[in-house]
Protein backbone atom coordinates (compact mmCIF):
# COMPACT_ATOMS: atom_id res chain seq x y z
CA UNK A 1 0.00 0.00 0.00
CA UNK A 2 0.93 3.61 -0.26
CA UNK A 3 0.08 6.86 -1.94
CA UNK A 4 0.73 8.08 -5.48
CA UNK A 5 0.48 11.56 -6.97
CA UNK A 6 -1.65 11.62 -10.11
CA UNK A 7 -1.66 14.53 -12.56
CA UNK A 8 -5.14 15.83 -13.37
CA UNK A 9 -6.49 18.78 -15.33
CA UNK A 10 -6.74 20.59 -12.00
CA UNK A 11 -3.27 19.84 -10.60
CA UNK A 12 -1.89 16.87 -8.71
CA UNK A 13 -4.16 14.65 -6.64
CA UNK A 14 -2.99 12.06 -4.14
CA UNK A 15 -4.55 8.61 -4.49
CA UNK A 16 -4.31 6.10 -1.65
CA UNK A 17 -3.53 2.59 -2.90
CA UNK A 18 -4.40 -0.03 -0.25
CA UNK A 19 -2.02 -2.90 0.45
CA UNK A 20 -2.82 -5.96 -1.64
CA UNK A 21 -4.30 -3.98 -4.53
CA UNK A 22 -4.35 -6.22 -7.62
CA UNK A 23 -2.96 -5.14 -10.98
CA UNK A 24 -5.32 -3.30 -13.33
CA UNK A 25 -7.46 -2.06 -10.41
CA UNK A 26 -9.22 1.20 -11.34
CA UNK A 27 -9.65 4.10 -8.92
CA UNK A 28 -12.00 7.03 -9.53
CA UNK A 29 -11.10 10.64 -8.72
CA UNK A 30 -14.44 12.43 -8.55
CA UNK A 31 -14.80 15.79 -10.25
CA UNK A 32 -11.25 15.97 -11.63
CA UNK A 33 -11.89 14.95 -15.24
CA UNK A 34 -13.09 16.77 -18.34
CA UNK A 35 -15.72 19.52 -18.17
CA UNK A 36 -19.23 18.23 -18.80
CA UNK A 37 -21.15 19.20 -21.94
CA UNK A 38 -23.92 20.88 -19.97
CA UNK A 39 -21.76 23.25 -17.92
CA UNK A 40 -18.17 24.44 -17.98
CA UNK A 41 -18.28 24.62 -14.17
CA UNK A 42 -18.95 20.92 -13.56
CA UNK A 43 -16.42 18.23 -14.24
CA UNK A 44 -16.56 14.51 -14.83
CA UNK A 45 -14.50 11.91 -13.05
CA UNK A 46 -10.94 10.84 -13.82
CA UNK A 47 -10.07 7.16 -13.68
CA UNK A 48 -6.64 5.84 -12.72
CA UNK A 49 -5.55 2.26 -13.45
CA UNK A 50 -2.85 0.70 -11.29
CA UNK A 51 -0.19 -1.37 -13.05
CA UNK A 52 1.95 -3.59 -10.84
CA UNK A 53 5.61 -3.97 -11.83
CA UNK A 54 7.10 -7.34 -10.91
CA UNK A 55 10.90 -7.52 -10.90
CA UNK A 56 12.33 -10.11 -13.27
CA UNK A 57 15.89 -10.22 -11.97
CA UNK A 58 16.55 -10.72 -8.27
CA UNK A 59 19.77 -10.93 -6.36
CA UNK A 60 20.35 -13.98 -4.19
CA UNK A 61 19.59 -11.90 -1.09
CA UNK A 62 16.34 -10.56 -2.56
CA UNK A 63 15.22 -14.08 -3.49
CA UNK A 64 16.09 -15.29 0.04
CA UNK A 65 14.01 -12.47 1.58
CA UNK A 66 11.04 -13.24 -0.66
CA UNK A 67 11.19 -16.93 0.20
CA UNK A 68 11.36 -16.06 3.90
CA UNK A 69 8.34 -13.76 3.47
CA UNK A 70 6.42 -16.56 1.71
CA UNK A 71 7.14 -18.97 4.55
CA UNK A 72 5.91 -16.44 7.14
CA UNK A 73 2.74 -15.76 5.16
Amino acid sequence: GGQIDVPTLHGKETVKVPAGTPGHKVFKIKGKGMPTQTSAKTFGDQYVRVDIAVPTKLTARQRELLEEFARES
